[in-house]
């Protein structure tokens, strides 16, 4: 156990790919259970799963309130939440950490091998559906809220006079076109099909599944992010509890860790396509409440792999992205 008792945080904000979220200047940050607080002005990374946008840096202890407002560039809507903090889910995870894949060494002797989550992330989905997790290399889920739709006046916003405040619709059409390059995510704006939920809520469903390793290859350990963006290392001498549980999000990218027929040690890193994957779990579990295992299967000459979900009657291939395999030396990741 780690012995984080005051908790220090950085803040990173993040939404999804092309739905570009603004937070409104002096309206957001901490508060503290003395009532000091500590606000921060933010930059929002452009990927759900990739929250690396720095919003005015660190913040000690733990924060009992959480305070946003932002704008919604798709939507043209401003959004707020006034939220008060899961305080003691982030001690008992702060205190716990996890356990690092490359531990921290000199001259050969292992000086750490655990650590704390550095950071707090604040993920806006369309809609108005807020995510917070702590994250570092590993990323854990604190808790989920839905802000209120509020209304304010444009040049509050932007800071200005009202004469000089943009024409608003002008500013929106702009700012969507320079935010927003990927041509179907721009096409369901325009067309008024946001995909709302998808997100916050059907990447957050939990199904029963485990992973299973199946073919000539024995599976020692695996890393994986889940379409929630929690990840975890599931480490040798876990695999068979892992197996035992279930209740858990559709996966999104997995690096397995494995040895080829001469001993060699493998690393096999699979990503999923997120709203493919969303699809085929929803649709497989609408009829199966048994649990069900995620058969992963790579080829003799491991170019290629199979994935397939079955729960002893049903079965359904499911689709990827990428896979890629690399020999790795011992204890490396």
């Amino acid at each position: 156990m780690l012995k984080n008792k005051t908790g220090a945080f950085e803040t990173c904000i993040s939404a999804p790919r092309g739905y570009e979220a603004i937070l409104v200047d002096g309206w957001n940050g901490y508060v503290h259970a003395d009532g000091s607080g500590g606000g921060f002005i933010g930059s929002t990374s452009f990927a759900w799963d990739s929250c690396d946008g720095v919003a005015g840096g660190h913040v000690d202890g733990y924060p009992e309130r959480l305070h946003l407002r932002w704008l919604s560039v798709a939507e043209n809507q401003f959004y707020e939440l006034d939220a008060k903090l899961p305080v003691d889910k982030m001690k008992a995870l702060a205190e716990e950490g996890y356990r690092l894949r490359f531990p921290i060494t000199r001259d050969g002797e292992k000086l750490k091998d655990r650590s704390n989550f550095g950071s707090i992330g604040i993920m806006l989905a369309p809609g108005g559906g807020v995510v917070l997790k702590l994250i570092s290399e590993e990323a854990r889920e604190l808790a989920y809220y839905q802000a209120k739709k509020i209304d304010m006046p444009w040049h509050v916003f932007q800071n200005v006079s009202e004469k000089e405040a943009d024409v608003r619709q002008d500013w929106i059409k702009r700012e969507i076109q320079i935010a927003t390059k990927d041509p179907v995510v721009l096409a369901q704006i325009n067309n008024k099909q946001i995909p709302f939920g998808l997100w916050d809520k059907v990447y957050r469903q939990r199904y029963p599944w485990h992973i299973a390793f199946a073919g000539n290859y024995k599976l020692e350990e695996y890393f994986i992010e889940y379409l929630n963006t929690e990840r975890f290392m599931i480490w040798s001498e876990d695999l068979m509890k892992d197996a035992m549980l279930s209740d858990r999000p559709a996966p999104f990218e997995l690096d397995l860790y494995f040895k080829d027929a001469s001993g060699q040690r493998m690393k096999g890193a699979l990503k999923l396509d997120g709203p493919s994957t969303a699809k085929v779990f929803t649709e497989f579990f609408k009829y199966v409440q048994n649990p069900a295992r995620l058969s992963v299967q790579m080829s003799d000459d491991l170019k290629s792999v199979s994935l397939t979900l079955v729960d002893g009657v049903r079965s359904v291939a499911l689709p990827y992205k990428a896979w890629k395999v690399e020999a790795l030396e011992a204890n490396k990741y």
